[in-house]
């Protein structure tokens, strides 16, 4: 299945203009930016095989976009593991409206998730744990190995329900003390977003849409949560046009 390059850079600078009612743009040199080396960035990535969508922001001001094929401003993209950082905004606003802390114990919310041997259980997982992908959970290692392979089954009931992505990632505990362990993992935002969700009320898709997203000017249009169409909505996956997963960098 041939891949696809979508490929965004955003370069920052003091006062820029945040594009909640759309783009502008500006000539490379007006921002110190060169036009003929743009332009040999796109030719290289011209170069690729199914090259997707390139654009460049500096300033808060569109200095260079590109699209191949069938794609255009308008096309959604899976965001993958992008959707990461959009969730994170997520629990900064709710953390910064009190809803909850770094110091917050995940168990206090969900009582299964505890240590399966005594050095797991030596510290109570915090959301700063998962935040940091070093939560331990057990769901974490079934990623990697034969021996943990995930089944069919159980990456249906994790992806769409039931029991959806919270309850698959907190009702198998801790295999490895909280901290100690870097592990980069879908476990540790799904279980950040059974917080979210526990002490507000609202998954990421339905926080940020009702918090957030209209500040930002994004809009459905825009955006697609992936959970929308599914039996237990996806917590942590969504879809973006290029402009907006910038629009959301800049945030």
């Amino acid at each position: 299945m041939p891949g696809l390059l979508c490929a965004c850079l955003l370069l920052s600078t003091n006062a820029a203009p945040y594009p909640t009612a759309g783009w502008k743009k500006a000539k490379p040199e007006a921002l110190s930016m060169s036009s003929a080396g743009l332009a040999a960035a796109t030719a290289w990535l011209d170069s690729l095989e199914h090259p997707d969508a390139f654009i460049v922001v500096r300033g808060g001001y569109i200095v260079a976009e590109t699209y191949w094929g069938d794609t255009n401003k308008d096309t959604l993209h899976d965001l993958e593991s992008g959707t990461k950082s959009i969730g994170a905004m997520a629990l900064a606003h709710a953390m910064h409206h009190g809803h909850f802390s770094f110091e917050t114990k995940i168990s206090d919310y969900f009582p299964g998730m505890h240590g399966l041997e005594p050095n797991a259980s030596s510290i109570p997982l915090k959301l700063k744990h998962l935040v940091s992908m070093s939560g331990g959970a057990n769901v974490t290692y079934w990623q990697a190995g034969p021996q943990f392979g995930l089944t069919e089954a159980w990456t249906k009931g994790l992806r769409q329900g039931p029991p959806g992505e919270v309850q698959s990632c907190t009702q198998h505990g801790i295999r490895k003390r909280p901290s100690t362990d870097f592990r980069y993992s879908f476990a540790n935002p799904a279980i950040a977003s059974g917080l979210l969700a526990k002490t507000t009320g609202s998954s990421y898709a339905k926080y940020l849409d009702a918090n957030l997203f209209p500040v930002l000017g994004i809009n459905t249009s825009e955006w697609r949560w992936l959970g929308i169409t599914r039996v237990t909505p996806s917590l942590t996956a969504a879809r973006s046009t290029p402009q907006e997963t910038m629009r959301s960098s800049l945030t």
